[in-house]
C-alpha cells in the first residue's frame, strides 16, 4: 500500500484533486456499514494504525508534496491553486497523524499564514484532535476573528465537536453555554450536536453510554423546542441493533426513555 501510495504522489501526470480522493482513507461510517456488529472503536484504531504507518513511511514525500503545492502571494480560486490546496492538505492531515513537534509546527504555521479558509479549517482541524498549546491558541485566535460571523462560527464549533479527544463530550458541554451558541438555532445545533452525534462514532459509542444519555437529553429537551431537528439528531440511535449486546442495551433503553416522553411529537 505504500508503494501504491508513493507511486501515486510521484505521478505528475494525475490530477492533483483526484490524487487527493485516491489518498484518501474510507471514513469511519463507511467502514461501519461493511461490519457486523459494528465496531467504531476497532475502526479508529486500524485507520489510525494505518495513517501513521503512511505518515512514517512515506514522511519525505509527504513533506515534499505538502512544499510544492504551498501557494504564496494573493489568494486565488482557480481550479489549479484549489487542487494545490486539496493536495496540500492531504498531505498535512497524514504528517498529523506522526503527532510529534515538528508536525505539530506545521499545521501552527498554516494556521497562522492562512489566508482563506480552506487552509485555516483544515490546519484547526487537524490541531483540534491533538491535546497541545497550540491547539488552544489556534481555537481562541479563530473565535476572536470570527465571532461575530455565524456560520464562520459553526465551523468552529463543528471541528471542536468532531475531536478525537476523550475530553470531547465535556467540550460540547461547555461550548453549549457559550455566548456564541444558540440551542433556538438549527444550524448551531447541528454544528455542535450534530457533528459530535454523528460525525464523532468513536467518542458519541464510547462504551460508558455517555454520548447515548447525552443525545437522549437533547433529544428530551428539544422535542418541544424542535421536534424535526431532535428527529435528525436521533439518527445515529437508530441502527442500534448493529452493535455489540452492552451498547445495544444503552440505546435501546435511551430510545425507550424518549418514546414514553409523555408529550412526544409526531415528528
Amino acid at each position: 500500500l505504500a508503494k501504491a501510495f508513493e507511486k501515486i504522489l510521484s505521478d505528475n501526470e494525475l490530477d492533483k484533486i483526484f490524487i487527493a480522493e485516491l489518498l484518501t482513507l474510507p471514513n469511519e461510517i463507511y467502514i461501519g456499514e461493511q461490519m457486523d456488529p459494528i465496531d467504531d472503536n476497532e475502526i479508529y484504531a486500524a485507520r489510525q494504525y494505518l495513517r501513521e504507518f503512511l505518515a512514517k513511511q512515506l514522511k519525505p514525500i509527504w513533506l515534499k508534496t505538502y512544499q510544492e503545492n504551498t501557494l504564496v502571494g494573493e489568494y486565488q480560486h482557480d481550479l489549479d491553486s484549489i487542487a494545490k490546496r486539496t493536495l496540500k492538505n492531504t498531505s498535512l492531515a497524514y504528517l498529523s497523524a506522526l503527532n510529534d513537534s515538528e508536525m505539530i509546527e506545521l499545521c501552527w504555521v498554516q494556521f497562522k499564514t492562512a489566508n482563506n479558509m480552506t487552509d485555516s479549517i483544515a490546519a484547526l482541524s487537524l490541531l483540534a484532535h491533538i491535546d497541545c498549546k497550540q491547539r488552544d491558541e489556534a481555537l481562541e485566535i479563530f473565535y476572536n476573528r470570527w465571532k461575530n460571523d455565524p456560520l464562520v462560527m459553526d465551523k468552529w464549533f463543528a471541528v471542536q465537536a468532531r475531536s478525537e479527544l476523550p475530553s470531547t463530550l465535556l467540550t460540547v458541554k461547555k461550548l453549549m453555554k457559550d455566548p456564541a451558541f444558540d440551542d433556538k438555532n438549527p444550524n448551531k445545533l447541528r454544528a455542535l450536536i450534530g457533528s459530535f452525534c454523528q460525525g464523532n462514532r468513536v467518542q458519541f459509542h464510547a462504551k460508558s453510554g455517555e454520548g447515548y444519555e447525552f443525545l437522549t437529553e437533547q433529544v428530551c429537551r428539544l422535542n418541544t423546542l424542535n421536534p424535526q431537528v431532535a428527529s435528525r439528531l436521533l439518527e445515529p440511535m437508530v441502527q442500534w441493533k448493529r452493535y455489540d449486546v452492552e451498547r445495544q442495551g444503552k440505546m435501546q433503553g435511551c430510545l425507550q426513555k424518549i418514546a414514553k416522553l409523555p408529550a412526544l411529537s409526531k415528528d
